[in-house]
């Protein structure tokens, strides 16, 4: 434990593990970004996973739901205009 206390210029003891990292508003393309699901919305999307041919894990469904959705938004986008 000793080795996550550090001390700041002015003596001040941080514990890094509770150092909050900064939000970065434009991360690069291959970044993290945490998701919370309420349990309905995790029961939906294991039925859409186990309705794949592939089976994928639910990172790489949640992917590909958020992909189906850009590509729907902007045909409908396109229509409008």
């Amino acid at each position: 434990m000793g080795d996550k206390i550090k001390r700041t210029s002015d003596n001040r003891r941080i514990d890094e593990r509770f150092v909050k990292v900064p939000v970065v508003k434009d991360a690069p393309a291959d970044s993290s970004l945490p998701v919370r699901l309420n349990a309905a919305d995790l029961s939906r999307l294991d039925d859409w996973i186990s309705r794949q041919r592939d089976n994928p894990s639910r990172s790489e469904a949640v992917r590909r739901l958020i992909h189906q959705a850009l590509e729907a938004w902007d045909l409908a986008n396109r229509r409008k205009r």
